[in-house]
């Protein structure tokens, strides 16, 4: 019996994140917008993700071919591509900053 190969592929935009002043509001919450900036308005870079399946059916015994086994051998994230997640969105913090804020 041939080998099956199998890939599971997932690509996505990127992710929104609130970009906020760092600053209490009356109720004591750091969620204070800066004038203009709706909520949601930062967007992470998109997300890849490939994983890959090679599987087979082996039969040890050829006199009993009930008896079969299966070999798998499964790779996650084959690209080896970082996605982030949970962005700092605080535009008070030097991490921020350092990236220009697209429109």
């Amino acid at each position: 019996m041939a080998a099956q190969l199998r890939n599971a592929d997932s690509i996505r935009s990127g992710l929104p994140f609130n970009i906020t002043t760092g600053q209490d509001n009356a109720e004591g919450v750091a969620n204070v917008r800066p004038a203009g900036i709706k909520r949601n308005a930062g967007e992470g870079p998109g997300q890849v993700s490939v994983d890959v399946h090679l599987g087979r059916k082996v039969t040890i015994h050829p006199r009993r071919p009930q008896t079969r086994y299966r070999c798998r051998v499964d790779s996650f994230n084959v690209l080896n591509h970082t996605n982030f997640n949970n962005y700092i969105g605080v535009a008070d913090v030097a991490v921020f900053r350092a990236k220009p804020i697209r429109p």
